[in-house]
């Protein structure tokens, strides 16, 4: 597949979510894909069931399986890498090795769930060592975070406006986010 290079900043968006059916990921995320697309030029990774976006490519990609997480972070860093992605977001807490990776962490998500599997505690805790930006959809997220991981400290995690009063971050705000 050739993917023409572009002058905008090119984000690499992992649809494992969509794959995963994780019903409120998906909510946020189909909220979000098409602004975004408006301003960056967006890449959806499509492990199955992701949505068509105006002005977004769209590329299959293998199904996501947590067994497979290494080898799935080093595919994804390769395919970033191949496409010339300036920056990678996951849907789910997916990450690549090398490829610079914002996590958005929403408020409805839970962040420091103990009852989550040890391997999924496992991914989340390394996506959000990783990232080199944490953006939260809300304060509790934010502060779930910060409790969750105090090292992170203040200054490494910060919250989208919303000033639209709707629970969703404001796509314009993350797509001026991911661009700075």
């Amino acid at each position: 597949m050739t993917i023409d290079p572009s002058p905008r900043n090119r984000l690499v968006v992992d649809g494992a979510a969509f794959q995963l059916g994780l019903s409120h990921a998906v909510a946020l995320w189909e909220s979000l894909l098409t602004p975004l697309a408006r301003s960056l030029d967006l890449v959806l990774l499509d492990r199955g069931r992701a949505p068509a976006v105006p002005n977004a490519t769209l590329v299959p990609f293998p199904s996501y399986k947590s067994a497979f997480a290494a080898a799935d972070s080093i595919l994804l860093d390769q395919t970033c890498s191949h496409l010339g992605a300036d920056t990678f977001v996951s849907t789910t807490y997916t990450t690549p090795l090398r490829i610079p990776m914002v996590l958005l962490v929403d408020d409805g998500e839970g962040v420091g769930d103990r009852r989550a599997a040890p391997r999924e505690r496992q991914e989340r805790e390394l996506a959000i060592h990783y990232a080199c930006e944490r953006l939260c959809t809300g304060r509790t997220a934010r502060d779930g975070l910060l409790r969750e991981f105090p090292s992170l400290g203040p200054d490494a995690v910060s919250v989208c406006d919303s000033t639209s009063g709707h629970p969703l971050p404001d796509p314009n705000s993350i797509a001026e986010s991911l661009l700075q």
